[in-house]
């Protein structure tokens, strides 16, 4: 604590060694509403929110079987960490936060409904 004029005390902060921590409560919401809205497991949601909210896009390295027959885009994702280190980390935070429940409710709403074959629905 050091002493100000005026006899006012002010403490010190303390910082913690090594790399700072990152605020992921944002994945963590937007993974809530993906499991929430399109019913996704908590594998498939987490990869599909690391890709919208940290990635980049790039070409794609592989092309699956028969993307030739198909229309479409098919767009492939990078980040800066590899994608297991990733999902990992946030798995174990997601153990100890709980997502907001306005955001996440406010991201189901925007979010497009899906139906079981995958598709949108036609409004």
């Amino acid at each position: 604590m050091t002493n100000l004029p005026g006899g006012v005390a002010k403490r010190k902060r303390v910082r913690r060694r090594g790399r700072p921590l990152r605020d992921d409560a944002w994945i963590i919401d937007v993974v809530a509403a993906l499991r929430i809205a399109w019913g996704l497991s908590e594998r498939a949601a987490i990869d599909l929110a690391l890709a919208l909210v940290e990635g980049r896009t790039v070409t794609p390295s592989k092309l699956p079987r028969g993307a030739g027959k198909y229309g479409g885009v098919l767009v492939g994702y990078e980040l800066g960490a590899s994608f297991a280190g990733r999902a990992s980390t946030l798995r174990q935070k997601m153990k100890m936060t709980t997502p907001r429940d306005p955001i996440v409710q406010a991201l189901v709403a925007l979010l497009p409904q899906r139906n079981k074959s995958g598709l949108r629905k036609k409004t």
